[in-house]
């Protein structure tokens, strides 16, 4: 059988995680851009507080009418790390023939894929928290 026949799926499956994990890294990276701009004009104009704040509501308004689904890369990381956990330990309990090296290889790539999504995830998450409560906000 053709070895590009079972490298097409595994390259189709980096190919979505990579949109994945680059999305999510570009939307807290544009957010994090947009917060920095708006900061900054408001350092020099502080008379645009008020509109500033209005604007806040309209953009928390509209976000929250507006909701992507949220996917948490950890936990999927981490599930396709404890599937590929499980295809290793069938295919060593086989121990034999096609299925066991296949089902062997496998599991190891799924926890190597696993693995990197739950750091990419994260590191996402870490991203994405702030560093500093909100004024008025206990710890």
């Amino acid at each position: 059988m053709n070895p590009f026949v079972f490298l097409l799926p595994t390259l189709l499956i980096a190919i979505a995680i990579t949109y994945g994990v680059g999305r999510a890294l570009g939307r807290v990276w544009i957010e994090h851009k947009v917060r920095m701009a708006l900061l900054e004009k408001l350092g020099t104009h502080p008379e645009l507080i008020p509109s500033f704040q209005e604007l806040e509501q309209l953009v928390s308004s509209v976000s929250a009418t507006n909701v992507a689904p949220k996917q948490d890369f950890t936990i999927t990381g981490a599930i396709l790390a404890v599937i590929g956990l499980s295809c290793i330990m069938w295919g060593r309990t086989f121990s034999m023939g096609r299925l066991s090296v296949g089902l062997y290889f496998g599991g190891l790539a799924c926890v190597c894929l696993g693995f990197l999504l739950s750091l990419a995830g994260l590191l996402i998450r870490n991203t994405r928290r702030l560093p500093v409560p909100p004024a008025g906000e206990q710890t």
